[in-house]
């Protein structure tokens, strides 16, 4: 058997026209190279026929055709675009071509196409023709039944036979004759397959398709699900049958099934048809029983009255064994199982197949198959499911899901109706839907009568079951009626308008239902509120009541009235008599309390009555409880934004306040601004505003659904509020970093304000400007690095007036702070700022030299912080590179540099200098020691004094330019020695501030030089005190706690003209209370402070005469005044150790231990002394009471403990020391 391969050519040039092929091969090649591509064959007229030609001319395409080869023609189909279908699990022939005269021609390879994804898939098969087969042919050997008249019979092979037939076809090489050729290959579960043929190398465009499906030949199937009525045939409803005595709706495989006894005459019958008589058939079926209590039991027979011979049957025996055939001319063919049916009271499967060779029974999953042929009877009688109406045998058993059909299925087919004991059921043409029509009364009729008829018509194709009335969506009553008949329902209504419909059932649970339609009962009486309104307010407690009744078809007879408090308690009833048959008007007037209600009327008729819906209204007098949480009183801290948050809650007990609340706003600064919606009023409870400095005062509106608008006002103290502020976010260590803050206050509220910069801890006083309500703050710093790298700063701001002090804070913010390195460049700081080269000065050759000491202090602000690099390096180089990490900063450097080199002289160069990142390059020269002499210049003034300090630089040309070989200050004794060569030329410059600048030329040949500066007259020490008098109160020396003091400084200046002056307040530990000056020339300045709880208070007062600052510190101890003020010696003590602690006397803790210690042991000779106390032992004993009187009873020694851990180390030493001179007294 061939598998496909895809699209092979196959063309068999003749012999006339070769030599002509050979010469277009070699000279067309490219034109003939798309021959295939075209090679195909197409029908003529859609007619079946295919004409097969030769190509006398090839352009890409065949232009003009040759001679005609042949022709086929397809006889399997009956058109192009048939699909055959056929079963499966078997090979069958799926294809045939009639007419084949392409006599020697090829068939070439078939390609198979899956037409449910148009794929080419791989498939065996191989091609047959049709002709003559040898088959068996075979014997009756017949037997009878001893009480039967019934002959069986068994086929006995006795020879063979030539019958008309497919037989396989030699070389796939078309035979020399006129002939049908067909394709055959295996035909699975579900194939849905297009075959290509290639005849004589050309592909034919349309081809034949094919399907396999289990439906393929079935002519009934009975579900056997019916409840009652028909047995119904699932497949096309032709072969429906009859139930007599077996009773249905039993449990089934799939779905219900029918049980058969033997009381009675349990039978289904189907009328006779052709359609159950063909020369090859299969019978299906599902059995269950627990015992076999008759000789047969029938599944599917088709019999004959009296003694006839069956056509066909299949039936289970009291052994269990399945015995099926079929009757041929006046004798039975049939086969016995060996296997039996398993009595265990499940449903197992039976099926019963016949080909006309052989005849197979399956139980489950064996099979059982003999041999046997011949043609069954084609009787008229009936088709039985469960009984045998021949002999009257019934079935005792349930039996289910029975099936027939026109030819032998295949073992897979079987296999599939088995589904591993599940079972499978008909999945065939649906069963239509049941009809129904509504006759009676017509849509939308008007009724003045209750009493009404209702008439619809039913119908189905197969059983109608029910027909139901529906009455305003519900089942009113079901009736039974035949089919296609009018079914008639009486019904007493309610007086109102209804809907009503009717709906059909079929026997498969299938439901139709009629639209909808509509009636009218026109007997009614109506009820309508006419005031209060709905969801109406009210701001009285009085309320009228107004309800208009309407009969229709009928008296008034009362209308009732009811209100309700909205908790569902009754408020108010009214009853009310009416008469007469036109529309009434009702009026009532009732005070209620302050309230929501609910309120509804009942009007009633002679013969109805009706209900209105409730409607809503309310007794409202309360307005809305506005409470403001922000902003309001004295903010305590700097207000750092203009946006401010306002928030507050709205109150009102009883009351949903979304419903009730209808508008919210407020009102600033004379803006009134509404909230976007009625949400943010009543649950958010806050907005925000832009605050405008000075106004501190906003009023909030609240309004309600009855009219009421409550106005809220709130007020607010502003102290300081931050305007802006600027400092550097990243700040390098000895960098100046400029804190700036400006800030709004309110002058006339205070007498004083100071602001510090509280930095990582650290007091900073800031510097004040400005006038009036808006000032600045100011403090520039600059700090060595300490980790960690973020520090946290705020400003504290202190004010002052007549109720005290008060602090207020920023918000902290952080400054993140870097270190600097500037060292001998390496990979941590590559980018150099310094180069230094040495040079000799005498012929300008390149040295390598040491740096014995270096010192550098460096800063990238100004020298009060900077930083110390010391550079040593003994080692001799050409060059030394000083780099700075970061990179890209101005460093300030002053710089004294020690080198040398072997046979040189050691020199000293001081520098002061700026570099950048553009590194700088210096050449240091020296001089040999051969070549130089030591020359001190001395620098006196006019009066020939020595001055100190005075700038030297000594230069000289060196290779054109001029070069300083030596630069420095002058000593206290006013000298300053270089080492200089006396062959050449230098000029010596001398400069100090306050004199004239001095400049020659020599040439260095003596050891020493006198510069004597001129035009700076003797200096004159100046006093700045002269004729100031200073007045600072108070007077005294101790202040109470918590008590508001004046303090105040009074300068009187009668010699110089004073700047500046003014006083700091503060306590011991730096912080600052305080700061008021002054600009006149002497006055007074004053400011209240508050003492609170402080220890002492200093105050450091000062003037500023021609930029000289001069300062002097007044300080007072702060006593709690409920303290005993009486004296004795631990009150002096107690007074001593507070002045002491605050740094009065000029004394520390440990210098007061000192003088402690010495007034011990003076104290301890005198006595001595005194009372001629030499024993050792009483000298210790003295000493041992002294220490531990002034160190554990005033704890004046504390700072003579070595050991901090211990605490009165000196006593407990005392104590050892006298322990052991007593037990050595006592030892003596």
């Amino acid at each position: 058997m061939k598998k496909s391969k895809g699209n092979t050519r196959y063309k068999r040039p003749r012999r006339e026209i070769m030599v002509v092929a050979i010469l277009m091969f070699i000279f067309f090649t490219p034109l003939i190279s798309s021959f295939g591509f075209d090679n195909k064959l197409y029908y003529e007229n859609n007619d079946m026929k295919v004409e097969i030609k030769d190509c006398s001319l090839w352009l890409f395409t065949c232009l003009i055709d040759g001679e005609t080869l042949g022709t086929v023609e397809l006889k399997s189909h009956t058109s192009v675009d048939e699909v055959l279908e056929f079963g499966y699990g078997a090979e069958e022939v799926v294809m045939y071509y009639d007419n084949v005269d392409l006599y020697g021609e090829s068939l070439g390879e078939v390609t198979f196409i899956d037409k449910r994804t148009d794929k080419e898939i791989e498939k065996d098969y191989y091609f047959v023709e049709w002709g003559k087969i040898t088959v068996p042919t075979y014997e009756d050997i017949c037997s009878r039944y001893e009480n039967k008249t019934i002959i069986d019979c068994i086929a006995v092979e006795n020879g063979t036979k030539q019958i008309d037939g497919w037989v396989a076809l030699k070389d796939n090489i078309i035979p020399n004759r006129n002939t049908r050729i067909g394709l055959k290959t295996y035909v699975a579960k579900d194939d849905y397959i297009d075959a290509v043929w290639t005849i004589a190398g050309k592909e034919i465009t349309k081809h034949a398709e094919w399907t396999a499906s289990l439906e393929v030949g079935i002519v009934a199937w009975w579900k056997l699900d019916e409840a009652s009525g028909a047995v119904i045939d699932s497949v096309n409803f032709l072969h429906n049958g009859t139930n007599t005595d077996a009773t249905p709706n039993e449990a089934g495989l799939i779905g219900t099934s029918y049980r058969f006894d033997t009381s009675g005459v349990d039978k289904i019958v189907i009328p006779d048809d052709n359609a159950f008589t063909p020369a090859k058939f299969t019978i299906s079926g599902w059995i269950n029983f627990s015992t076999l209590a008759s000789t047969y039991h029938p599944i599917l027979i088709k019999y004959q009255d009296g003694s006839a011979l069956r056509s066909w049957f299949i039936m289970a025996r009291d052994d269990a064994k399945v015995w099926a055939g079929l009757g041929v001319g006046g004798a039975h063919k049939s086969i016995t199982t060996v296997g039996t049916v398993p009595d265990d009271g499940e449903f197992h499967h039976v099926a019963f197949t016949y080909n006309q060779t052989h005849m197979c029974v399956f139980i489950d999953t064996v099979i059982e198959c003999v041999t046997e042929t011949g043609t069954n009877n084609n009787d008229d009688q009936d088709v039985g499911i469960g009984n045998n109406n021949a002999d009257g045998t019934n079935s005792d058993a349930f039996i289910d899901e029975v099936g027939f059909w026109n030819r032998s299925l295949s073992i897979a087919e079987i296999t599939d109706l088995f589904n591993g004991g599940a079972g499978i059921t008909y999945r065939g043409p649906p069963d239509a839907a049941p009809t129904i029509t509504l006759d009676d009364p017509p849509n939308n009729t008007v009724f003045t009568t209750n009493e009404i008829s209702f008439n619809c018509t039913g119908s189905d194709d197969q059983n109608l079951v029910n027909v139901s009335l529906i009455l305003d969506g519900e089942v009113n009553e079901t009736n039974t009626p035949a089919n296609n008949t009018l079914t008639n329902f009486d019904k007493i209504v309610s007086i109102e308008e209804h809907n009503w419909t009717c709906r059909a059932a079929d026997n498969n649970s299938q439901v139709t239902t009629a639209d909808t339609e509509f009636f009218d009962i026109n007997i009614s009486v109506g009820t309508e509120l006419i005031a209060p309104i709905d969801v109406q307010n009210f701001t009285i407690t009085e309320v009228s009541f107004l309800i208009n009744s309407t009969p229709i078809n009928q008296d008034l007879v009362s209308v009732n009235m009811t209100v309700w408090f909205n908790n569902g308690t009754v408020a108010l009833t009214n009853s009310s008599d009416l008469s007469g048959s036109v529309e009434v008007q009702t009026n009532l007037t009732s005070t209620l309390q302050e309230a929501p209600y609910i309120w509804g009327a009942e009007t009633f008729g002679t013969l109805t009555s009706n209900v209105t819906d409730n409607q809503t209204f309310e007794v409202h007098m309360t307005p809305l409880v506005v409470i403001i949480n922000e902003p309001k009183g004295l903010f305590d801290s700097v207000i750092e934004s203009s946006t401010f948050n306002l928030s507050w809650n709205i109150e009102e007990d009883g009351q949903n306040l979304s419903a009730h609340v209808t508008n919210c706003s407020f009102t600033y600064n004379g803006v009134q601004t509404y909230l976007p919606n009625i949400s943010v009023c009543v649950e958010t409870n806050s907005t925000t505003f832009t605050y405008i400095t000075g106004i501190n005062s906003l009023v909030f509106t609240a309004e309600d659904a009855f009219g009421f608008v409550t106005n809220e006002t709130t007020t607010w103290g502003v102290v300081l509020f931050k305007n802006s502020d600027t400092f550097n976010t990243t700040s390098y260590e000895t960098e100046l970093n400029n804190f700036t803050i400006n800030v709004t206050w309110n002058s006339s509220n205070w007498d004083s304000i100071v602001g510090n910069l509280i930095y990582n801890s650290t007091t900073n006083l800031g510097t004040k400007s400005g006038t009036g309500n808006t000032l600045i703050f100011s403090e520039t710093i600059a700090r060595l690095f300490t980790p960690p790298h973020v520090k946290p700063f705020y400003w504290n701001f202190r004010l002052t007036n007549s109720t005290g002090t008060f602090g207020f804070n920023t918000t902290s913010q952080n400054q993140t702070e870097q270190p600097i390195l500037f060292i001998n460049c390496n990979a941590t700081a590559e980018t150099r700022y310094l180069n230094i080269s040495f040079k000799d000065e005498g012929n300008l050759s390149t040295l390598n030299a040491s740096i014995p000491t270096a010192t550098l202090i460096h800063t990238l602000g100004n020298f009060d912080v900077s930083k110390t690099l010391t550079y040593i390096n003994n080692t001799e180089n050409d060059t030394f590179a000083f780099c700075l990490d970061p990179p890209n900063r101005t460093l300030h450097v002053s710089s004294t540099f020690q080198y040398t080199s072997g046979g040189y002289q050691q020199r000293v160069i001081e520098s002061n200098d700026t570099f950048t990142s553009s590194v700088t390059d210096t050449i240091l020269f020296l001089l040999a020691n051969a070549n130089g002499l030591f020359v001190t210049f001395q620098v006196i003034n006019i009066a020939e004094q020595s001055l100190a300090d005075v700038l030297i630089n000594a230069s000289r040309i060196i290779d054109g330019v001029s070069t300083i070989v030596g630069t420095g200050l002058t000593n206290d004794a006013g000298a300053k020695t270089f080492w200089l060569n006396p062959n050449f030329l230098h000029t010596i410059l001398a400069f100090k501030t306050g004199f004239s600048q001095f400049s020659t030329s020599l040439f260095p040949d003596q050891t020493s030089y006198t510069i004597n500066l001129g035009g700076g007259a003797i200096p004159e020490e100046q006093d700045y005190t002269k004729g100031i008098t200073t007045d600072v109160f108070p007077k005294g020396s101790l202040l109470d706690n918590d008590t508001i003091i004046v303090f105040n400084l009074t300068l009187v200046s009668t010699f110089w003209d004073v700047s500046e002056f003014g006083f700091v307040l503060k306590d011991a530990s730096d912080n600052v209370f305080d700061v008021q000056t002054d600009s006149s020339n002497g006055g007074t300045v004053t400011t209240n402070l508050n003492t609170l709880s402080n220890t002492s208070i200093i105050m450091e007062y000062f003037w500023v005469i021609e930029g000289n600052f001069t300062n002097a510190t007044r300080s007072w101890i702060i006593f709690d005044d409920t303290t005993d003020d009486s004296w004795s010696i631990k009150v002096f003590f107690t007074d001593l150790l507070a002045f002491i602690d605050d740094g009065m006397f000029g004394l520390d803790n440990f210098g007061l231990a000192l003088i402690t210690f010495l007034t011990i042991f003076i104290f301890t000779g005198i006595v001595s002394l005194r009372f001629g106390i030499s024993s050792p032992s009483a000298v210790v004993t003295l000493l041992f009471s002294l220490v531990l009187f002034f160190d554990v009873g005033l704890g004046l020694m504390e700072n003579l403990n070595p050991v901090g851990a211990v605490p009165f180390f000196p006593t407990i030493l005392m104590g050892l020391i006298l322990t052991g001179v007593l037990l050595k007294d006592g030892i003596r």
